[in-house]
């Protein structure tokens, strides 16, 4: 299960952003807002991501994202708006909620809806 991609919602500058996160480590995450660079502290244990039981572990690793993986709207409903193949960028999902999304795209384009 090693990475993972994750949206976040900054509240600071009401914006989306995408980050990568290694869930096969147990460690406290301090992930950077490309925008407004405001921190957001997550636990990642076992495979799981957590608010609660943030301060409480030793390992920390602080990410920085880049402004390409912000967005005003989100990742998600953009994907889900896609109708053309100039609408939606030509990639491979990287994770299985996204694998599933790709897919109803994917399905619509070709009229299979």
């Amino acid at each position: 299960m090693s990475r993972v991609t994750q949206e976040f919602y900054c509240g600071e500058c009401q914006g989306y952003f995408l980050v990568h996160l290694n869930m096969s480590l147990n460690f406290e995450a301090h992930i950077k807002c490309p925008k407004c660079e405001h921190e957001h502290r997550r636990v990642i244990k076992d495979g799981e991501i957590y608010e609660q039981g943030r301060y409480a572990v030793e390992i920390k690793e602080t990410i920085h994202t880049t402004i390409a993986q912000y967005s005003k709207e989100p990742f998600t409903a953009k994907m889900q708006k896609a109708s053309r193949w100039g609408d939606r960028r030509d990639g491979v999902p990287m994770d299985h909620a996204m694998a599933e999304r790709w897919l109803n795209v994917a399905a619509r384009e070709r009229g299979e809806d």
